[in-house]
């Protein structure tokens, strides 16, 4: 279960990759966070406050605060 905080936008099919075989990693939310659809944020990943990621994006790095956003990538 990602760690979220207030307020955060979650579109649907959006998954959290946190298990790797051996450990469960976590993946924390920010405040005010919009994650676009079918969105996989691969854990160990912290998306900051304000932070958005476009649909279909798969965030395998932290997303810093405030305003950052990741589009439609192969991997951010």
């Amino acid at each position: 279960m990602p760690r979220s905080a207030k307020k955060p936008k979650i579109g649907a099919g959006t998954i959290t990759c946190n298990y790797d075989g051996k450990n469960k990693h976590a993946t924390t939310i920010g405040n005010n966070v919009k994650i676009g659809s079918d969105t996989m944020l691969v854990a160990p990943v912290k998306v900051g406050d304000g932070a958005s990621t476009g649909a279909g994006s798969v965030v395998t790095k932290d997303i810093e605060p405030t305003n950052s956003s990741s589009a439609h990538l192969p991997e951010f």
